[in-house]
């Protein structure tokens, strides 16, 4: 399936003001701006198992789990998804091989809130936040794997000051940083439930 820009500000495919959005049968990969592939500042864009989204390589997920995926897509800030505003939730999806020249090199959260659940994120890049970017907003990661992804400051995850993170029975492992926090680089607010 190819697709179509709807925005030149974010990528492939985004969500500004509609009630729902939702991708079937996409493949999302090799995209532009900010948010990769997906950005949402608006109305809840959801990625589920059900919207069995496929990858670039047509693989699976880790584990034998077939949820959709974003994977080896490019952007100034947030890789593969950038999220402004409103509610974004990914459930049993793959964001793999996503890279930022800035920072969340697979997810970057500017506003809004974010929920990751029965997801990986794995063999992302950022200058901030290889695997995920929270700036502002709520973030929570839930029974999740953030692996083998790689920054400056934050190899799995970073907060900045207005960030908030939350995470839930989730991994982080073989995560590497330049300079400081090879799994978590925390400036915001987190809470680490088990």
């Amino acid at each position: 399936t190819r697709n179509t820009l709807l925005s030149p500000y974010f990528g492939k495919a985004s969500s500004a003001s509609s009630p729902t959005s939702r991708l079937l049968r996409t493949r999302l990969a090799h995209t532009g701006a900010g948010g990769g592939a997906i950005a949402g500042s608006g109305a809840p864009p959801v990625l589920s198992a059900a919207s069995r989204a496929v990858y670039p390589r047509e693989s699976t997920s880790p584990r034998g789990a077939t949820g959709g995926a974003v994977g080896v897509n490019q952007a100034q800030s947030g890789g593969g998804l950038a999220v402004a505003g409103g509610a974004v939730t990914l459930d049993a999806v793959l964001l793999e091989r996503n890279s930022t020249s800035g920072e969340g090199g697979g997810v970057f959260v500017s506003g809004g809130g974010l929920t990751i659940r029965a997801s990986w994120l794995l063999h992302n890049t950022a200058v901030g936040g290889g695997g995920l970017f929270a700036v502002g907003g709520q973030t929570t990661i839930d029974r999740s794997l953030l692996s083998e992804n790689t920054a400056g400051d934050g190899g799995g995850a970073r907060t900045g000051l207005n960030g908030a993170l939350v995470l839930v029975n989730s991994t982080l492992s073989g995560n590497e940083a330049a300079v400081s926090g090879g799994g978590l680089f925390n400036a915001g607010t987190m809470t680490v439930v088990n």
